[in-house]
């Protein structure tokens, strides 16, 4: 999760704890400037909220790739959060807890996790075996909502993906020189 903080100067300050998405940026501060927009927008306005108004919970959907050695799909609803591990790279520790390990398998059906965020609000235990209609119904939700999207689990198309300038050698040694490229792999 990241911190989101947006100051309006007429409003009183206050935490909002729910989670909401980036895509509700653009909607919150158009409404707070009082900007009327013809096109439809993906998000929501948050400023309700900022005045303290309750906002309905809805579910989050969010994908994460960390340099091909860790990708999941994972569902926020309200106190939950189902993370589907398509890479094998979570693991339960001698303690219970959920940590993040070195990728071991290949890429195949993926491992579930469900965490009570109210009670973990750092995701570190697994209560899937102890809320199995809830981990069930998560999956089932994150499910539809991956083939109703129509997002790649955790992966994105190369086409969607930015096209860079190949780098000629000079330009690959003074990144190499930088520390921003080791010797196994180039861009």
């Amino acid at each position: 999760m990241i911190p989101l903080a947006i100051r309006d100067p007429r409003l009183t300050p206050r935490r909002v704890d729910q989670p909401v998405e980036s895509l509700d940026i653009l909607p919150t501060l158009l409404d707070l400037l009082g900007i009327e927009v013809e096109i439809p927008l993906s998000g929501r306005s948050l400023a309700p909220a900022m005045r303290g108004d309750p906002i309905p919970i809805r579910p989050i959907l969010a994908q994460t790739e960390i340099f091909s050695q860790y990708t999941a799909d994972s569902l926020i609803l309200g106190r939950w959060k189902l993370i589907a591990d398509r890479s094998g790279a979570l693991r339960r520790s001698a303690d219970g807890e959920i940590v993040l390990r070195p990728k071991t398998r290949a890429r195949g059906e993926p491992a579930y996790y469900l965490f009570d965020r109210e009670l973990d609000p750092l995701e570190r235990y697994d209560v899937a075996d102890r809320h199995p209609k809830v981990a069930h119904e998560m999956r089932a939700r994150l499910a539809a909502m991956l083939e109703t999207s129509k997002i790649q689990p955790a992966r994105m198309k190369a086409s969607l993906l930015p096209q860079y300038p190949k780098l000629d050698s000079d330009e690959l040694d003074e990144l190499r020189a930088l520390g921003y490229l080791d010797d196994q792999r180039d861009p």
